[in-house]
């Protein structure tokens, strides 16, 4: 696409064939294979009727497609025919997917047990036995990951279930269920009553990871739709939500800046919501939260001649940032990929982003600017790292520099966050932190603040040493009420190196933290909402560029 004006449509997912609708020969066929797996009636105990159905079922035949010969010998059945040739056929998946989806939201409840209403295709039965493991797990809740073990994965739902515990508490109708921006216990001064885009979509879909695990009380979707409520009044420029918000008059907070990368986590997060609420058959809800993400134009914030976006725009002066996001290992990452795939921006941009390398004890990884994790993790809550692409291969190199930053036995994990020095108002600083083998930004070495959120983060990578890091941080005494707090600062300079607990939750970094540990708990549940966009879905070759041999490293 030559031009940012020609704005390329998002593919649209083809609507479920109504009922009665003549099946094509072929999807026919594909249905009787299913049947000859379907041995007889499975009930499912406890089930729940907010299944994503229709991406659930198509990720499982894109796996059976994947592996069709595997299946055809561990259960025996009989190579000829036309059935796994056909799921080959990405249209053909595409097609019965939707039928599923429809067979299968015409489930009824009775008496705790989930039976198929008469007359319905016994395939679709067979196909969503066979793939979506039907059995003693909910239908509503994604299954649980086998790479922890099961001790870990009650950690994990536990601390999950403290963090949600912040966005239960705070997200107040005094706060119009807005998430305020922090609260800070020691010394005590309160709540931040402000509040950001990325704040705002985080916590909506923290509200539904914790309604998809079970911990949220019964509370989560309806604090969802309160949220959307509030997020539809909210003044916008050209869709875009402003930076802050004061969450008591829901009034823009000056200066009126609209921030790029904050838009793009937002309306990922909208789009995630729309189709994890679709999913659950909330359909007046997943319209909303559609209708949020569909009005935010990124080409507004586009720079074509540099095929770069700039950092946000000042809406007042209508001036545009004169710094661009120009590294592919960014927290810009998410707002890119979203809108390459949207087709708000060309898919040159994504090319235009550098993947300059760094070099550390002979491994490499694209560099980053302050050199934390958050740059190099924060996109994957929703983009599915592809193994031994370049964008995983930079992961583990982060990993790798990050846990060799600190001694042994310590917790490990930098990103921006708070630290132990107050301001004026006596509450804590703020700012990037990060590793100097990962960073352009000079002397990032001379502070060492690790924060929990960034463990959380490492879950997508590292699963096992993610949970054992979090362990640590549990140990020094970070868990709180409200899920870990903000950080450990191990700064020499400010704390003797011995360590001092910054004392305060923030919204976003807890909203990250449940997330991941959705992803985690429930096979990547958060990108799976992500990718159930068909537009999203189709650029996904985006994420499996190699890591180049032979380039110079800086």
């Amino acid at each position: 696409q030559s031009s940012v004006n020609s704005k390329i449509p998002p593919k649209e997912k083809k609507p479920p064939a109504p009922t009665g609708q003549t099946v094509p020969h072929q999807i026919s066929s594909v249905f009787l294979y299913g049947l000859s797996l379907c041995n007889a009636q499975h009930p499912v105990t406890h089930a729940h009727m907010g299944l994503d159905v229709f991406w659930l079922c198509r990720h499982r035949l894109d796996l059976f497609a994947q592996r069709s010969h595997e299946h055809t010998q561990r259960r025996r059945i009989p190579r000829q025919g036309a059935a796994p040739h056909l799921l080959q056929n990405e249209v053909v998946r595409e097609h019965l997917a939707h039928v599923l989806c429809q067979q299968a939201q015409q489930l009824v409840l009775d008496g705790g047990e989930v039976h198929l209403l008469p007359g319905q295709i016994g395939a679709a039965r067979g196909i969503i036995d066979l793939q979506l493991t039907i059995g003693k797990h909910r239908l509503g809740r994604a299954r649980v990951s086998a790479v922890l073990p099961r001790a870990a994965q009650r950690e994990l739902l536990g601390w999950a279930k403290a963090t949600w515990q912040y966005f239960e508490t705070f997200c107040t109708a005094g706060e119009h269920y807005l998430p305020p921006d922090n609260v800070q216990t020691q010394p005590p001064t309160g709540t931040a009553h402000r509040t950001s885009p990325t704040n705002m979509g985080f916590a909506l879909l923290s509200a539904l990871c914790a309604h998809a695990l079970g911990v949220d009380n019964g509370r989560g979707l309806t604090l969802a739709e309160q949220m959307l409520t509030t997020m539809e009044q909210l003044p916008r420029w050209n869709g875009h939500f402003y930076n802050w918000y004061h969450t008591c008059t829901l009034r823009p907070m000056p200066p009126l800046y609209v921030s790029t990368v904050d838009s793009g986590n937002c309306a990922a997060a909208l789009l995630a919501a729309a189709n994890a609420l679709r999913g659950w058959g909330q359909g007046a809800l997943a319209a909303r939260a559609q209708a949020l993400c569909d009005g935010m134009d990124f080409a507004l914030l586009y720079d074509p001649q540099r095929r770069l976006m700039h950092i946000g725009i000042d809406t007042g002066s209508g001036k545009r940032s004169e710094g661009y996001y120009d590294l592919l290992e960014s927290e810009a990452r998410l707002t890119s990929y979203f809108a390459v795939a949207r087709g708000d921006v060309p898919r040159e941009h994504w090319r235009a982003l550098s993947r300059a390398q760094v070099q550390h004890e002979r491994y490499r990884g694209c560099v980053s600017w302050s050199g934390s994790m958050f740059e190099y993790l924060m996109p994957e809550l929703f983009l599915p790292p592809q193994r031994d692409s370049l964008l995983w291969e930079s992961a583990k190199f982060c990993l790798r520099v990050q846990r060799r930053r600190v001694r042994a036995g310590q917790p490990w994990g930098v990103s921006e966050s708070a630290y132990f020095a107050l301001d004026s108002a006596l509450s804590y600083r703020y700012k990037a932190h990060g590793c100097a083998a990962l960073a352009m930004q000079p002397d990032m070495d001379r502070e060492l603040v690790l924060s929990p959120y960034s463990a959380f983060l490492a879950l997508a990578i590292a699963p096992r040493a993610a949970v054992r890091d979090l362990r640590r941080f549990a140990a020094r005494g970070l868990p709180g009420q409200y899920g870990f707090r903000e950080a450990l600062d191990c700064t020499r300079a400010r704390t003797g190196g011995g360590g001092q607990i910054v004392h305060c939750v923030m919204a976003h970094h807890q909203g990250m933290s449940l997330l991941s540990a959705c992803n985690a708990l429930c096979g990547g549940q958060v990108q799976r909402w992500f990718l159930a966009d068909p537009a999203m879905r189709a650029h996904m070759s985006l994420l499996s560029e190699r890591l180049p041999l032979g380039a110079p490293a800086l």
